[in-house]
């Protein structure tokens, strides 16, 4: 308990001192927690997070992903260790361009919009980079007629949803592991 405590209090201590050195940041965070901050595109925390709920089912496939992952040299190396985080992020990183090219030779229709089965539902919140973000709103767009009243966040877990889907088949091919 008393290391707990030593470390709060060093944290504590390392925070004042930054907040010391860097008034600005004071400021600003002394705005945010009055909720005087303006609502500004840079002070969104969730703009890359996705949540995905998934099945047991799901989850095992992507559990029996990790071995074969960890053992790959070229992901290994470029990754370090391997999670399941990581394999889903492989997976959605994979479907998403299995759809761009789909979208780009012939089309392609809404994904349906997901079942997650079982009770026994396993939520996983993904951070992905500005620029992946960009290519899941992308494709979102392109399947989605203007029209509709699909809410933006809605539209990216249907389409982060279906491209794990995807990209799991593609992974699970590569590694020649049975679903």
């Amino acid at each position: 308990m008393r290391r707990r405590v030593d470390r709060a209090r060093k944290a504590m201590n390392q925070m004042e001192d930054t907040l010391h050195q860097h008034p600005e940041a004071a400021d600003r965070t002394s705005r945010m927690l009055t909720g005087k901050l303006p609502a500004g595109r840079s002070y969104r925390l969730v703009d890359n997070w996705v949540a995905l709920k998934l099945s047991s089912k799901l989850l095992a496939r992507v559990d029996r992903l990790v071995p074969y992952m960890a053992n790959d040299p070229a992901v290994a190396d470029l990754v370090g260790r391997i999670t399941k985080a990581t394999v889903v992020r492989q997976a959605v990183h994979e479907g998403i361009a299995a759809m761009e090219l789909a979208l780009s030779t012939n089309g392609m229709d809404m994904p349906k919009r997901p079942t997650y089965g079982e009770a026994g539902q396993h939520a996983r919140c993904l951070r992905f980079t500005a620029s992946m973000m960009t290519r899941i709103e992308t494709v979102g767009t392109r399947l989605v007629r203007a029209e509709t009243q699909i809410s933006p966040t809605t539209i990216r877990g249907l389409v982060v949803r279906a491209a794990l889907l995807q990209g799991l088949d593609v992974l699970e091919k590569r590694y020649r592991v049975g679903k």
